[in-house]
């Protein structure tokens, strides 16, 4: 999947709320909770939240379940996350 075609999948996932425009909350864990981190490795057996393929390489803690992406696919949900949203 190139650049053109997983930018608008991610565009399209944040308008239906599919990816989260927040960050990622830090160090917040409940009491007796495993301390969710982030996660960085080299091949992830998670499916990318951007162009659903394997061997993402980072993963998210967020509270409904952790996102993970590959390096080139979260640098692209960063940037549309952080545009401003469209008001109608």
């Amino acid at each position: 999947m190139d650049d053109d075609a997983i930018r608008k999948q991610v565009r399209d996932r944040l308008k239906e709320g599919r990816l989260p425009r927040l960050r990622p909350a830090r160090g917040a864990v409940e009491a007796g909770a495993i301390a969710a981190q982030f996660v960085a490795g080299t091949r992830l057996s998670d499916l990318c939240a951007a162009c659903d393929e394997t061997g993402t390489q980072i993963r998210y803690p967020y509270p409904n379940g952790p996102l993970a992406f590959h390096h080139r696919c979260d640098q692209i949900w960063r940037e549309e996350r952080d545009k401003p949203t469209p008001r109608i």
